[in-house]
């Protein structure tokens, strides 16, 4: 039987790699995020009012792109709603239903268990030696 990381497509190991990189690194992106907008106040702020106020422009866009290139999205939606991945409870689910299910009572209640289970063990290999 194969592994949990024999089962994740390099996608999925991008991710948790970007994943674990934000949160060892969280404050240091944090920190160098508030540096950019105080230098580039202006153009941030320029930036938005170009997207609040250009809004109708992006919406003709994003509508023409849809419209001409329809039967090649429905087709990558439909195989994303396929996609199944193990979450880090160990329930499998659709890919793109993990955040959803990441949030329920049933993810937490695993999580925890594990916890305790973790801590039930470190304890018994300690007073073993």
């Amino acid at each position: 039987m194969a592994t949990q990381e024999e089962q994740m497509t390099a996608d999925e190991k991008r991710k948790e790699k970007q994943r674990n990189y934000y949160y060892k690194n969280k404050e240091r992106i944090k920190e160098h995020a508030k540096k950019y907008y105080n230098n580039n106040t202006t153009k941030v702020k320029a930036q938005q009012k170009i997207y609040r106020d250009g809004n109708d422009e992006l919406k003709a866009k994003k509508k023409t792109y849809y419209q001409t290139n329809k039967k090649e999205i429905q087709a990558q939606r439909s195989v994303k709603q396929k996609e199944k991945c193990v979450c880090e409870c160990g329930c499998v689910v659709v890919k793109i239903q993990l955040k959803r299910h990441q949030q329920t009572k049933k993810h937490h209640k695993l999580i925890e268990h594990e916890r305790k289970l973790n801590e039930t063990i470190e304890r018994i290999l300690g007073q073993q030696e």
